[in-house]
């Protein structure tokens, strides 16, 4: 399976048909630190079966708040539980993808997702693990996609 195709176009998927927020995926020469000075919000969920490991779905303040507020309908202007609640939700959507594109190949289980926001986010672990990662960007900021994982 191609990781990083199956990421972006999964994504973007999620972002047209239930985010209703437009993004455009960047080029791997085009990747910019999220690090902006402010918050990241990065939704996290951990998968197992014959892939293991951790798909994350990370973004800068503003873009988390755009990307909640185009979800819900709704204006949001502080990071609060409904944008855990969404960027959890959104990691699912997208590991889901993931585990669509793999078919019965990968027999792919998801875990609970979990959000997390903070000012200096680093994920870390699986040592030996292969990472593949992809970036979007909009008028509110930057988004990433990451899956680390290890391949039974």
């Amino acid at each position: 399976m191609d990781y990083h195709q199956a990421l972006q176009e999964g994504t973007l998927e999620i972002f047209q048909t239930m985010v209703f927020l437009g993004i455009k995926p960047l080029e791997r020469a085009e990747r910019r630190d999220l690090d902006e000075g402010g918050a990241l919000v990065t939704g996290m969920i951990g998968l197992s079966g014959g892939i293991k490991g951790m798909l994350a779905v990370s973004a800068t303040e503003e873009m988390a708040k755009a990307v909640t507020g185009a979800m819900l309908g709704m204006e949001v202007n502080e990071l609060n539980d409904d944008v855990r609640d969404a960027f959890g939700e959104i990691a699912n959507m997208v590991a889901g993808t993931l585990k669509s594109a793999g078919g019965d190949q990968y027999d792919m289980q998801l875990a609970i997702p979990t959000t997390t926001i903070g000012m200096a986010l680093h994920v870390s672990g699986m040592r030996g693990a292969q990472r593949v990662q992809v970036c979007f960007e909009n008028e509110f900021g930057l988004l990433r996609v990451e899956l680390r994982f290890l391949a039974s």
